[in-house]
């Protein structure tokens, strides 16, 4: 055997070991030119083409190598499932595939959602350079990835027994987040997620399989709550309830099983209340009834009382059924009512009820706090509607001038529904109201003609 052949020999198993560093690239170059060296004396071609058909060969192999060295990306239409473990030797790593990653990849693919999901493994030299959360956040950008599990396992001797030292971290997102929502979504999956974990190498197979089960139920977990907070709210159901059911089969004495089994339905709750929203909005662009009916379904499915919720509740009340008392009941349950949309909510249904001198004192209240110009003028829309459907409740022109001067600022308007509101007939029944409305016309007179 000659000398370059053993030479040769030596060269290929380095260049398999090193191929994703520098030192692979080289010994890869220097192989390269050794054998198409010689090829060319052996063929005895010119200098010119010979050189073309190195150099043709060397830029295939830096070319090749380039792009085995970028990580997988996610396919068009998935979501990035990324996982990167480092281990301390390659019989380690063979075992953490095997154990871990296997199952935790036949987890992911399995239940209703399977079709969304793109599961990558990072290649054991990108998966070492993997330090931190910041080189996590990096490397889950270049996969396209929203969901990277990252960490390590680690042989040890601790009390003079083997031990695999687990440690493990990750990083979620669904769309561009608001940052204290990234914040709340990364503290509550550093919460759940096994972080640290010591295993006796002669328990690993069914503690690996243990950690694989627990990693996936946090990952629908917390996959599903960025999916909501992007609004994929059918996607993000999906998986709650797929972590649900397969909690069910799960010791509840378990700390993280024990929170996800009282934070799963909450978290329903809150798509629940998302979708009533949506459907409220709609109703306020289309006045269609179809939205008021779509509101009733996803409160009845609602079993928490958020602020929201009771608002919404509220709302939904006094639409379907004008239950003015009940509507009113709901909006008592607020713990706080130091709000403007409390007293404005308030201020019209005691108003609608012909309670004038209530709803005054609760519109006083809400010009007291801020609000957004978009709420006001839903809130100025939604009592023109009742007027408009209602024409008999001219006590709402009252409340109309009322909120026109003291919450817009329209003076001009608010003096047109004074004067709505005095030259009905039925104003009558209301004489403090209308001696009040006489009084702010003319104030209001005054105030426009000084400015």
């Amino acid at each position: 055997m000659s000398d370059s052949s053993l030479k040769i020999e030596n060269l290929i198993p380095l260049i398999i070991r090193f191929w994703y560093e520098r030192t692979g690239l080289f010994i890869a170059i220097v192989l390269t030119v050794i054998i198409e060296t010689s090829l060319i004396k052996i063929l005895k071609l010119e200098t010119l083409p010979g050189s073309l058909v190195l150099i043709s060969t060397l830029l295939v192999i830096i070319i090749f190598w380039l792009v085995c060295r970028q990580p997988p990306k996610t396919k068009k239409g998935k979501v990035g499932f990324l996982v990167s473990i480092s281990c301390s030797d390659d019989k380690e790593s063979k075992k953490l595939k095997e154990d871990f990653i296997l199952p935790l990849r036949r987890l992911i693919k399995s239940g209703d959602s399977r079709h969304s999901f793109h599961f990558m493994q990072l290649p054991k030299h990108l998966a070492d350079k993997v330090l931190d959360t910041e080189d996590a956040m990096e490397m889950r950008v270049r996969a396209r990835a929203h969901f990277f599990l990252f960490g390590s396992i680690r042989l040890r001797v601790l009390g003079g027994k083997n031990i695999h030292v687990i440690e493990l971290d990750g990083a979620v997102t669904h769309s561009p987040l608001p940052k204290e929502i990234s914040n709340a979504l990364a503290e509550e999956f550093s919460e759940l997620l096994p972080r640290k974990l010591h295993i006796q190498t002669e328990n690993d197979l069914l503690s690996f399989q243990f950690t694989s089960e627990w990693t996936d139920i946090v990952s629908r977990y917390i996959i599903g709550i960025a999916a909501m907070y992007s609004r994929d709210l059918s996607y993000a159901e999906s998986l709650f309830l797929e972590a649900n059911n397969r909690l069910e089969s799960k010791d509840s004495r378990f700390p993280a099983y024990q929170k996800l089994t009282q934070r799963i339905p909450i978290r329903i709750d809150e798509i629940n209340e998302l979708r009533a929203h949506a459907s409220y909005i709609s109703w306020t662009k289309t006045h269609e009834d179809k939205f008021i009916d779509e509101l009733g379904l996803y409160l009845e499915k609602i079993n928490i009382n958020m602020k929201s919720v009771l608002h919404l509740r509220s709302i939904y009340t006094f639409l379907k059924e004008r239950d003015i008392n009940e509507a009113i009941g709901f909006l008592n349950q607020l713990k706080k009512r130091n709000e403007g949309l409390y007293h404005y909510n308030m201020a019209f249904l005691k108003g609608y009820d012909g309670d004038l001198k209530s709803a005054t004192r609760s519109y006083r209240q809400a010009v007291m706090y801020t609000i957004t110009p978009s709420a006001l003028s839903q809130i100025e829309d939604f009592i023109c509607w009742i007027l408009k459907m209602e024409p008999e409740k001219i006590q709402l022109y009252f409340c109309l001038g009322f909120f026109n001067w003291k919450a817009k600022g329209d003076l001009a308007q608010a003096i047109k529904d004074f004067r709505s509101f005095l030259e009905a007939k039925s104003s009558i029944e209301f004489p403090k109201e209308r001696k009040l409305a006489a009084r702010w016309i003319e104030d209001i007179s005054k105030k426009k003609t000084s400015n």
